[in-house]
């Protein structure tokens, strides 16, 4: 599995998962439009999660604006791979 980080900041008063999810797509178009996406509240810090066809991208985020995003990417299946 391929990763990638990205570390930004939310500014304060925004709708912060608006703003990741239009932060996300701005930075990396090429992943196209999110599938799905969930935000769980953690009790030190929130954590988001956007599915994207060709990978997944997991923010965590805090109430000081701090975010990380750890951007995943699927392997492709080799052709005639026998699937499970």
């Amino acid at each position: 599995m391929e990763r990638e980080l990205f570390l930004f900041r939310i500014p304060p008063s925004l709708d912060q998962e608006n703003f990741i999810l239009d932060k996300i797509i701005s930075r990396f178009p090429d992943l196209g439009d999110p599938l799905s996406y969930h935000v769980v509240h953690r009790s030190r810090y929130d954590v988001m999660t956007i599915q994207f066809e060709s990978c997944k991208v997991v923010v965590k985020f805090d109430d000081k604006g701090e975010a990380l995003a750890s951007i995943v990417y699927r392997r492709r299946r080799r052709e005639g791979a026998m699937e499970r």
